[in-house]
């Protein structure tokens, strides 16, 4: 495989003025959240790094017809990395942006924990320090060069053992399957019991994924919410998606409902969901537990007894 571009300048110029825009957007929220807020300590905040990564494999374009791509921004502070809300606003107007002509998903770090995630080489963290492009770079002045927070070496063993990880499958694999199963034994209960189903399916959507990611990328995001999850699984293996498509649009109503779930379900009076969005629902969630599972069995199986292991992203192919 090509070794992928680390700097601006590797790329053709139409491609430079993309990236070069995507730090724009980034840098002017954060200049424009800054100048708002009152907080000293906001004052303070500044983005350290940002590391455009694009996985080598093509994935499933999403709805909007954009590409996926990942933005790994590495923070001063932990606060900042942990605005949640804001981050999201910048996801928003970056994939809005007609010049970037691609739909982002954030990943906010501060540098530590960047260190820490990043020791086990398996890891999808690793993957973006390996072959993703560097904006902006604070100790470079703000030029486009590789960036600097270190992980292990490939020669080195992964950090976690495969035992590890094999024991992180089982564990979430049988998290996803008890979720359905008591969705489903709910489901038999009747409308009163329709908010509980909902959220029990919700969890087994989660499960699978955190099954997917502990398995495939060693990162699992700091989520509850299904398309944030539903999107960075599209980024490293476009296959998952097989367990959504295609969505009518009644179905995209149902899609909405399962991801509000976590919250209005067991939080809110006025959630309402119906027996056809369930039954759909529960029929997709299995589905999506059935994909995940096989991915992960695909990733376990080329695990070789010398700690020798392969890229995360596959290309991609029919399993179901």
């Amino acid at each position: 495989m090509k070794p992928l571009p680390h700097a601006l300048n590797d790329f053709p110029p139409q491609k430079q003025a993309e990236l070069e825009r995507i730090r724009e957007i980034v840098q002017e929220e954060l200049q424009a959240k800054i100048t708002s807020c009152r907080k000293a300590r906001t004052k303070r905040f500044s983005i350290l790094e940002l590391i455009h990564y694009t996985p080598p494999c093509q994935s499933r374009p999403n709805p909007q017809g954009k590409a996926d791509a990942l933005l790994l921004i590495i923070v001063s502070h932990r606060a900042l990395a942990e605005m949640s809300a804001f981050w999201e606003e910048v996801e928003d107007r970056l994939c809005q942006d007609p010049d970037t002509g691609q739909n982002i998903l954030c990943l906010v770090h501060t540098r530590n924990a960047i260190t820490q995630r990043a020791e086990d080489r398996i890891s999808l963290l690793n993957s973006i320090d390996r072959d993703g492009c560097n904006l902006f770079s604070c100790t470079g002045g703000g030029s486009a060069t590789k960036h600097t927070f270190s992980v292990a070496s490939e020669n080195e063993p992964p950090k976690r053992p495969h035992a590890t990880i094999r024991e992180d499958y089982s564990l979430w694999k049988t998290s996803a399957s008890q979720s359905i199963f008591l969705a489903q034994v709910s489901m038999k209960q009747g409308p009163g019991w329709d908010s509980r189903s909902a959220f029990l399916l919700h969890q087994a959507s989660e499960n699978a994924y955190r099954m997917f990611f502990s398995t495939v990328t060693a990162y699992t995001p700091a989520t509850h919410q299904l398309p944030r999850m539903r999107h960075l699984a599209r980024v490293i293996d476009s296959r998952l998606e097989e367990a959504w498509h295609p969505l009518m649009s009644e179905e995209e109503h149902y899609f909405d409902l399962l991801c509000r779930a976590y919250i209005e379900a067991r939080y809110s009076l006025t959630y309402r969901t119906s027996e056809a969005a369930l039954r759909w629902q529960a029929d997709r969630v299995a589905k999506l537990i059935e994909i995940a599972d096989a991915l992960c069995l695909e990733r376990l199986n080329e695990f070789g007894t010398d700690g020798q292991t392969p890229d995360i992203c596959q290309p991609p192919q029919t399993l179901v």
